[in-house]
């Protein structure tokens, strides 16, 4: 390859690193109006709902790593209508943003307990 092309893909990787990465992780616009869907971390955008998502399943994987037993299957039945039942298109959206924050938050534990009674 011709050396002044191979420095061009490096600097096109470099290019796409320095202004994608910041908003890889948003896939919502960063306007104004759409503000209050994503939070700055640093340079970094990234979607409340997601991550919120994947904080809850973390957590709720750590959790049932560390305390795993039959208390799983009764949190996962409590949990799941708690959870789902407020996450309805036509109510979710009326609910506060922190409030979603946390669902989202819910639906991860959901996930990772749900895992660990299949896997029983």
């Amino acid at each position: 390859m011709i050396p002044a092309l191979r420095i061009g893909a490096w600097r096109l990787r470099w290019l796409h690193l320095r202004y994608a990465w910041p908003v890889r992780w948003a896939h919502h616009p960063l306007c104004q109006r759409h503000a209050h869907e994503t939070w700055r971390i640093g340079q970094m955008f990234v979607c409340k709902g997601c991550l919120s998502l994947a904080t809850g399943l973390v957590a709720g994987s750590v959790v049932v790593l560390v305390y795993g037993g039959a208390w799983c299957v009764w949190a996962l039945a409590l949990l799941g209508p708690l959870t789902f039942v407020p996450s309805w298109p036509s109510i979710y959206h009326r609910l506060p943003r922190a409030l979603r924050n946390v669902l989202r938050a819910a639906a991860g534990a959901f996930v990772a307990l749900s895992a660990w009674v299949v896997a029983q």
